[in-house]
């Protein structure tokens, strides 16, 4: 997933909730990893769990 940032900022100025956040916190399948990419400043934005590697 690209640009999870800008996608959070944007649903953030707009007061709704991301839909970044929720796929964040989805159960994936085994063997399934989810890569999301995100500007430093804004890593906080997409609300990532606290297992998410940094």
């Amino acid at each position: 997933m690209d640009a999870a940032g800008n996608a959070a900022l944007i649903t953030t100025d707009a007061g709704e909730p991301t839909f970044v956040a929720g796929l964040l916190r989805e159960a994936l399948p085994d063997n399934v990893r989810l890569v999301v990419l995100c500007r430093t400043e804004r890593v906080d934005l997409p609300e990532p769990p606290r297992r998410a590697a940094g």
